[in-house]
């Protein structure tokens, strides 16, 4: 039986369970108010001792569909996945080490000569302009 069908016939044989006990009561003249109540706990019985077999069926379909079943493929598919994301996390982890070195290697003079004690630098300071200062 598929997963829907379970649901709906238990559903159904649920409200039976309600219905039926429901209107025999309101036919022998109880009051509506009581003749629910009774019908409900009439109906939680019936439904514990006879609809046992289309509970279990509900449940299991319930269970399966919150509880997927791996076959080969998929455990294949997740290792490769799996593998896939320890390489990517490899290189993100190398990468860091590998950009340290190339600036280490920039910053480096080419030659090992010393450079002149009055050279000028590259970027002069801007003067200060601001009155005051």
């Amino acid at each position: 039986m598929k997963p829907l069908q379970s649901v709906i016939v238990f559903t159904i044989l649920r409200l039976l369970a309600f219905a039926v006990p429901l209107a025999a009561l309101l036919l022998l003249g109880i009051e509506p108010m009581w003749a629910a109540v009774a019908a409900a706990a009439l109906g939680f019985a019936i439904s514990l001792v006879f609809l046992r077999t289309p509970r279990e069926r509900v449940a299991g379909s319930l269970y399966e569909a919150r509880h997927p079943v791996h076959g080969e493929d998929e455990d294949v598919e997740d290792d490769y996945l799996d593998d896939e994301d320890a390489l990517l996390d490899q290189d993100e982890d190398e990468a860091p080490a590998a950009a340290a070195q190339s600036a280490e290697q920039e910053t480096q003079p080419a030659s090992t000569e010393a450079a002149p004690v009055n050279a000028v630098p590259a970027t002069v300071p801007a003067e200060d302009t601001a009155s005051g200062k």
